[in-house]
């Protein structure tokens, strides 16, 4: 009886790996502070995408951004830029963007791809600079 035990013991002990694996939440992006995301911003030219509502987007955004508000437009805006590309995701305190950069990862397969901890609301809390700049409505 004790020998059940023993190899019923074992069997739950190797399965215990597998099933960490199944319930873990591996992730095809990266997460970016504040200010990693800043000093990229000011010293590259990055690609960066705002999934936040438009209207949100045309008051305030993060100098450079992009708007695309969902997944057929996050598509349609990265459509021609190259899988290779580092695309940077941010929404208002990033729960939207964590979503949206695992579908660019996953689903459009770019492989460096990245959302800002804390969305816009952390950005702005630490200080950095926002564009208010009215936008501009395309006359085509």
């Amino acid at each position: 009886m004790k020998t059940i035990y023993l190899g019923i013991l074992f069997l739950l002990i190797s399965y215990l790996p597998v099933c960490a694996n199944i319930q873990s939440d591996t992730t095809c992006y990266e997460n970016i502070s504040c200010d990693d995301f800043n000093l990229l911003n000011e010293t590259q030219d990055i690609f960066i995408i705002d999934v936040r509502y438009f209207n949100d987007y045309k008051k305030e955004r993060i100098h450079n951004a992009n708007s695309a508000t969902d997944k057929d437009l996050v598509t349609l805006l990265l459509n021609g830029i190259k899988e290779s590309e580092s695309i940077y995701v941010y929404c208002y305190i990033g729960v939207k963007s964590k979503k949206i950069a695992k579908f660019i990862c996953e689903e459009l397969n770019y492989s460096n791809v990245y959302s800002l901890e804390g969305g816009i609301m952390q950005w702005k809390k630490k200080g950095y600079s926002v564009d208010k700049s009215p936008i501009v409505k395309n006359k085509n």
